[in-house]
């Protein structure tokens, strides 16, 4: 069998981080391919990181215009490597009132922001042999599908990021003294988060 082929996570300001993805079809060969790239291409991204884990990956992070998410199966166990697809997934209703919490993203390594989130989401969305699937998402799920949603709709957590000014904040890594640095609102502000 011939080895499934990895991409290449793009990183912001990548234009195609900032377009509406198109509908999939999931008998497509064409979306069947790019689900075992996607899921290759976890697995390779994980091996090679050292700090993150991935909860999630949208296929315009692969440069892949479509609406194709895959999602974390077990949010408890980090060791497990499976993943859940969703082609062409909706948020249909959110409930209770949005949480703001940190956020990061595989597309904007090693960046942290405040994000809010609602704790509470139904989804609608096509299984990987394009069954209809309905289902409620809570806590940190609802989170996670949220941002990925959000990457097939052309946007990125950044454009949902909380400014100082509202109880935000703005980090980075720096893996010269492998901590966290907090940016000031000036430093972000000169960067051009906050004009997307």
């Amino acid at each position: 069998m011939a080895q499934i082929k990895t991409k290449k996570v793009i990183l912001d300001p990548h234009p195609s981080l900032h377009k509406q993805s198109k509908i999939a079809d999931p008998k497509s060969k064409e979306i069947k391919e790019l689900l075992a790239t996607m899921r290759a291409t976890l697995k390779e991204w994980e091996e090679g990181e050292k700090r993150y884990v991935s909860v999630g990956l949208a296929a315009p992070q692969i440069d892949e215009p479509w609406r194709v998410v895959l999602i974390r199966s077990d949010f408890n166990n980090y060791e497990k490597r499976e993943f859940y697809a969703l082609i062409n997934p909706e948020i249909t209703k959110y409930e209770g009132a949005p949480i703001q919490d940190d956020e990061s993203c595989m597309s904007v390594h090693g960046v942290h922001a405040k994000v809010p989130r609602y704790p509470k989401i139904k989804i609608k969305a096509l299984d990987e042999e394009g069954n209809e699937v309905k289902f409620t998402a809570r806590g940190y799920e609802a989170k996670v599908l949220q941002h990925e949603v959000d990457h097939i709709n052309g946007l990125l957590f950044l454009d949902r990021a909380l400014s100082e000014d509202k109880g935000g904040y703005f980090k980075e890594y720096d893996p010269k003294t492998d901590s966290m640095i907090t940016l000031t609102q000036s430093e972000v502000e000169k960067r051009g988060i906050f004009n997307r």
